[in-house]
């Protein structure tokens, strides 16, 4: 079976050299034989451990290595004659030979470096690193170019000797940034610690245990990690390179200040960088071959890692400083969320078993890259506080929609304090944005326990219950429920109703045990008396209600147009992979009564009725000759051709084991096979140009081939997650109402010659949240004896959580000193509960579409409810978001 492989492999290759210019019938070679091979078995999608590689494996391996490495010989020569070929023809042979290079075989033959394939693999990889570093040279470069440098610059970094070190030099990072970074992930010591941090001879056990499972010539790059480069003067480390200069030309890089080197290390556009990263870490991992996690200074350890992620934070430090001089940050969110997408793609789409294990060390690493941004900002450089915590806070997203047990591994001590200190700044932008953070963070935050910190009351319960208690403690409810500015009371309390009391308050989520019910009973107890304390000390006195701002409100609105996954366009490039551009014809093609489309929604792969969408890719000529000969097809073919898309790798998922190094006998890839009914695969693999012509269309038969649906990579439905947008956000607006009545009565005051005055309004005591359901009738419960089987136990859940009583026997609050602002501070509570409660009811009612939503109802519309919980951005009472 493997013999058949090869001599297809060389037979193509025969057939491939018989053709004298790269026309698209050599190109049509590549996607009927080469590239479905390739897809198949491309290595380290299921990958073998490198230890347990028996002869006759091999020997297989060697075998096909040779027919390779003349393929990958013939594919760099040819695409060096860019004016022979077309754009479209010239990315199938890029994805050829960027599968070539990461096959496996090569790390098998990398064991006996003084093989004859291993040098000829060393110089094919040198010679295509070169020609990597001639297309930088162009003027323009695009995204497919970038995915393959990037990779081909991460297997030159790892496999050939001393190019690791020119590529990092490169990078430009300077000794200052890196020795600040190095403090604070191995010492453990802040920049502004002037105490001397923790012992460092434990990182060199770790990089004496790394060195272990990489070659030889990444040694003296892991020990160079030991310690920050030794400079003189402390001028010198604001200038001086981090990485010691090689000390003599390195082979491969001739021209170290062409245009490639602006592109690697530029601060502006890091689409290569990412790509570089991306492959990095799934190259690394495979040579670590663990699968137990690996701690941060592990990580840091990698080759290469600590020059890697000190470029990283210049990225974001440059960022953010470019951000906070100019009132645009849509350049630097683009930028940013291209290491949190990149970021993504590693927490939720694992390219082998190995992958994972690298998931918390690389996260702690990015933790303490925003970390040490947080420690070079004053509290007082508001806009760069915004920045900082608007980019922290996507990044806590990121994390959460990949892996919610992840936020775990990030340093909530120092966040906590971070956002608590801003709370007691007395500076009322840093008390805005610090109650912004909390209420965009509260969904988020870890169900573990809480760090040693001064405001930790509990240190046996969650640290979100600890957070509660903090910021309900007398002296901070007093600060805030009473503060003097309407506009940070309705902070406080929105972030008291909306998220601490939240949804569970209503008994509408399903989520935590025994114990989070009992933790949930408490805070609404703590919160209840709070006030019953807040309105006992001011109830005599009259409400005077006044605006967050003059004449402005805090409204919900809509946080803009929302992305409709029917009608997104297909994004026509991978960002870490480069792909045949037929591929993305080919998934967005209509044959039979099936679309294909493929999208970067949280479900990548969706098949819809012909007739209800059409292809968008009408500007591309494939699509027009299909959607023409779409009526043809339909007449002439009794039976649909459907292709499901291939199952979607994730961090969760198996990975399957191989018997067998090579794929299983594949007869529909022959040249020679032809069919007269057109498939979605042919369509895609054979009509690549616009020199194409319908005499040279060689079809595949895939009527004794139903799995031929396989030969789509796997890529396509690997795109890294996009985070959702919110629906509603909280705005300050025009209080329109309020100005036309006190216009109105201006005009009644001048035009009335006695004025009576009016009589004072007083408060209602004020109420938690609810929807006022009778828990006791209706179609909550009845007095019939309740069937277990039939019975929702969601809506048994419901019935539980809202019978169980408060305790407020065990809390000892201590008693509120008096304020007047308490006052209005329950009025403003009193409506803002209102207005949750007539959120919640409104959506509730038009999901059911009933007036009185039953216990299901509840329930089946719970989890998009929460979705639709309008965010709370800070607006800085000097430059109000308002229209």
């Amino acid at each position: 079976m493997e013999s058949d492989n090869l001599r297809r492999l060389e037979n193509a290759l025969v057939k491939f050299h018989s053709y004298k210019r790269n026309n698209t019938s050599k190109t049509n070679i590549l996607r009927l034989s080469l590239l479905p091979f390739l897809r198949n078995t491309s290595a380290p999608w299921s990958a073998h451990r490198l230890d347990a590689v028996d002869k006759r494996s091999r020997t297989q391996f060697l075998e096909l290595a040779v027919v390779l490495l003349r393929w990958w010989k013939a594919l760099l020569a040819a695409v060096k004659e860019l004016h022979q070929m077309t754009s479209i023809d010239r990315n199938c042979y890029l994805e050829a030979i960027s599968r070539i290079v990461g096959r496996q075989e090569w790390l098998e033959i990398s064991k006996d470096p003084n093989s004859e394939i291993y040098k000829q693999h060393n110089t094919q990889l040198l010679e295509t690193f070169e020609f990597c570093i001639a297309r930088l040279d162009v003027k323009n470069i695009n995204l497919p170019i970038n995915a393959f440098v990037g990779k081909i610059f991460a297997h030159a970094f790892v496999k050939l000797p001393d190019l690791s070190r020119g590529i990092l030099f490169l990078l430009n990072s300077r000794v200052k940034n890196f020795k600040e970074y190095y403090d604070l992930m191995v010492r453990e010591k802040s920049p502004h610690q002037p105490v001397p941090g923790r012992d460092k001879k434990y990182f060199e056990d770790v990089i004496n245990a790394t060195l272990s499972h990489f070659p030889q010539h990444l040694h003296p790059l892991i020990k160079s990690a030991e310690q920050p480069r030794q400079t003189r003067y402390k001028l010198e480390n604001k200038v001086l390179n981090s990485i010691t200069p090689p000390s003599a030309k390195i082979t491969g890089i001739s021209d170290p200040r062409g245009l490639w080197c602006t592109r690697w290390s530029s601060l502006e556009n890091i689409d290569l960088f990412c790509s570089f990263l991306r492959h990095y870490l799934t190259l690394i991992s495979f040579y670590v071959q663990q699968t137990k996690s690996l701690s941060a200074p592990e990580v840091y350890a990698l080759p290469g890692f600590a020059y890697l992620i000190t470029h990283i934070f210049e990225i974001v430090d440059f960022q953010i400083f470019q951000a906070a001089q100019r009132t645009c940050s849509q350049s630097t969110e683009s930028q940013v969320d291209k290491l949190l997408k990149l970021l993504r793609d590693f927490l939720a789409n694992a390219r082998h078993e190995f992958e994972p294990s690298l998931r918390s060390g690389v996260l702690k690493c990015f933790d303490t890259v925003f970390k040490l941004v947080f420690y070079k900002t004053t509290i007082f450089q508001t806009e760069r506080i915004d920045l900082c915590f608007d980019i922290w806070v996507r990044f806590v997203r990121s994390i959460d929609e990949t892996n919610s047990y992840a936020t775990q591994d990030l340093d909530w001590k120092f966040w906590s304090d971070t956002i608590f200190k801003m709370l007691n700044s007395e500076f009322i932008n840093s008390e805005l944005k610090a109650l912004s953070v909390l209420y965009q963070i509260w969904d988020y935050l870890p169900s573990s326990k809480p760090p040693q910190a001064d405001w930790v009351s509990d240190p046996n319960d969650t640290l979100k219950y600890n957070m509660i208690l903090y910021l309900t403690s007398s002296d901070n409810w007093s600060k805030f429920f009473g503060h003097y500015l309407p506009l940070v009371r309705c902070y406080y309390i929105t972030l008291m109703v909306w998220k601490v009391l939240g949804l569970e308050s209503l008994h509408l989520s399903a989520k935590g045990s025994f114990a989070d019910v009992m933790t949930g009973k408490k805070v609404q107890a703590i919160i209840q008396t709070r006030l019953d304390q807040s309105y006992s000390v001011s109830e005599k006195i009259p409400v005077v209600p006044t605006d967050p701002l003059l004449n402005k409100k805090l409204a919900i609105v809509s946080a803009g147009p929302r992305d409709d996954p029917s009608k997104r366009d297909i994004v026509r490039s991978h960002p870490y992979e480069i792909l045949d551009d037929a591929i993305y014809t080919c998934a967005n093609l209509s044959v039979g009564n099936s679309t294909t489309s493929l999208s970067s929604s949280a479900s990548y792969a969706s098949t819809t009725s012909m007739t209800s969408k059409r292809s968008k890719l009408a500007s591309h000529w494939v699509s027009k000759f299909f959607k023409k000969k779409d009526s043809d097809v339909d007449s002439t073919q009794s039976e649909s051709v459907n292709i499901p898309p291939p199952t979607a790798v994730s961090g969760q998922s198996t990975f399957s084991s191989q018997s067998s190094l090579l794929p299983p006998s594949t007869s529909s890839l022959t040249l020679s096979s032809k069919s007269s009914s057109p498939s979605i695969l042919s369509s895609a693999t054979t009509y690549s140009s616009p020199q194409s012509s319908l005499s040279s269309v060689e079809f595949i038969d895939t009527s004794n081939e139903p799995n031929n649906r396989q030969n789509l990579p796997v890529e396509l439905l690997m795109r890294p997650p996009e985070l959702g947008k919110p629906i509603y956000k909280f705005q300050l607006v025009v209080n329109e109402n309020k100005i036309h009545d006190s216009l109105k009565q201006l005009q009644d005051f001048n035009v009335t010659k006695f004025n009576s005055e009016e009589s004072p309004y007083y408060n209602a005591r004020p109420k938690l949240p609810g929807l006022g359901l009778d828990i006791c009738g209706g179609s909550i419960c009845s007095d019939d004896d309740i069937d277990m089987d039939s019975q929702d136990s969601r809506s048994l859940d419901f019935q539980f959580r809202s019978a169980m009583p408060m305790v407020t026997a065990e809390l000892a609050l201590q008693p509120l000193p008096f304020k007047a602002t308490y006052t209005n501070a329950v009025y403003e509570y009193n409506k803002i509960a209102h207005e949750f409660e007539q959120f919640v009811k409104q959506r509730l009612d038009s999901a059911s579409g009933t007036s009185t939503p039953t216990d299901a109802a509840l329930y089946l519309f719970s989890d998009s409810l929460a979705v639709s919980i309008p965010v709370l951005l800070s607006e800085a009472p000097e430059k109000p978001n308002a229209y």
